[in-house]
């Protein structure tokens, strides 16, 4: 293929990626996301939905202090929509844990085992799924 071929063919991709809006993923790998863009794995698609502030009622703080939860829609080829939400909540950051054809699935955000766990290694709008 000529250097002209071989960059007709990368357009023509890039375009037809952007106009389906869908982002194509690989488990066990650092994936970037965004609000209503289907990331599309082999037998599902994620959908991260926004996240939601729930108010913590602590007598002894003096201002309001929240847990943020990521919620996203899991939608399997086959079956209906699961709602999967993830917080680091207030101590261990952990993966949130859902199930597909009857196979698990962990939804990792912030850290990873991919990442050797290490926090700050991951941007805020990159998730991991594991597959386990």
């Amino acid at each position: 293929m000529t250097k002209f071929g071989l960059l007709a063919f990368l357009l023509i991709a890039i375009v037809a990626f952007s106009i389906q809006g869908k982002m194509k993923a690989e488990f066990n790998k650092v994936i970037p996301f965004k609000k209503e863009i289907p990331i599309e794995f082999l037998s599902f698609s994620l959908v991260y939905k926004g996240n939601v502030r729930i108010p913590l009622d602590i007598e002894s703080q003096t201002k309001s202090s929240y847990i943020i939860f990521e919620k996203f829609e899991v939608i399997p080829s086959k079956g209906s929509k699961i709602d999967v939400q993830w917080s680091s909540g207030l101590g261990e950051i952990g993966p949130s844990v859902f199930e597909v054809d009857s196979i698990t699935y962990w939804l990792e955000l912030k850290t990873s085992e991919v990442v050797g766990n290490k926090s700050g290694v991951m941007q805020d709008d990159e998730l991991v799924v594991l597959r386990k």
